[in-house]
């Protein structure tokens, strides 16, 4: 069973999203806050396969939270869903690795199927701790293709 945990200061619109996604698919546990402290909170007890988050919120912001969730969990899949997107606001955010983003007001269809997306790509695999020839010799002998980013 997968875990989301949803994030925004809205809770009707949150009971509404957790109902919607439990009729979508009702093998999901989906775990509720109202904050970014919350979230964290919750993120501590649970373990957690996706993040779906506001950005404005009280206390701690959507941007804080991401802030934490990239130290601690940076290869958490993450949905971003903001009423107040702008084009700065998209390239904060495109510089974060297993991110989606969503404008609100939401159409359900979009969030369902990029839930759906996010908790079952592949993508998010990593390997630490190889050197680049020997992590290239086991991609040509598996005949597999893949995209891979070096940081130095």
């Amino acid at each position: 069973m997968k875990t989301i945990l949803m994030v925004d200061d809205e809770h009707p619109f949150l009971l509404s999203l957790k109902d919607g996604m439990t009729a979508h698919n009702p093998e999901l546990n989906i775990l509720l806050a109202n904050n970014g402290q919350e979230a964290l909170d919750t993120m501590q007890q649970n373990e957690i396969d996706l993040l779906v988050t506001d950005l404005k919120m009280p206390g701690m912001d959507g941007f804080q939270l991401l802030a934490h969730v990239s130290r601690s969990a940076p290869y958490l899949p993450i949905i971003v869903m903001t009423a107040f997107g702008t084009p700065d606001i998209e390239e904060q955010l495109s510089n974060m690795t297993a991110l989606h983003y969503l404008e609100k007001p939401l159409d359900f269809d979009v969030l369902a199927t990029t839930i759906d997306s996010a908790l079952n790509s592949k993508s998010n695999s990593y390997i630490r701790g190889i050197t680049l020839a020997t992590f290239l010799q086991l991609v040509h002998m598996e005949k597999k293709r893949c995209s891979l980013t070096i940081r130095s």
